[in-house]
């Protein structure tokens, strides 16, 4: 599946209105399970995703399994 397809599929999905709408949604959802999974989880979900999409689960927080919204909460 290619980025565009994901994001159509998102959009339908979820009922939204615009494609920009379904972008939000998929970074802000996938940002947050990145957070919340261990180790090296989130590439590995990651590289399941297209690449314009797989970013999202690739950042300084992946991986800690939420451990640092804890300190920071």
């Amino acid at each position: 599946m290619q980025h565009d397809e994901f994001i159509g599929q998102v959009q339908n999905c979820a009922r939204l209105s615009s494609r920009g709408d379904a972008e939000v949604a998929t970074r802000a959802t996938l940002e947050t399970l990145a957070e919340r999974l261990a180790g090296n989880e989130p590439f590995d979900a990651a590289s399941q995703l297209p690449r314009g999409i797989a970013v999202y689960m690739q950042h300084e927080y992946a991986g800690t399994g939420g451990v640092w919204s804890q300190v920071v909460g």
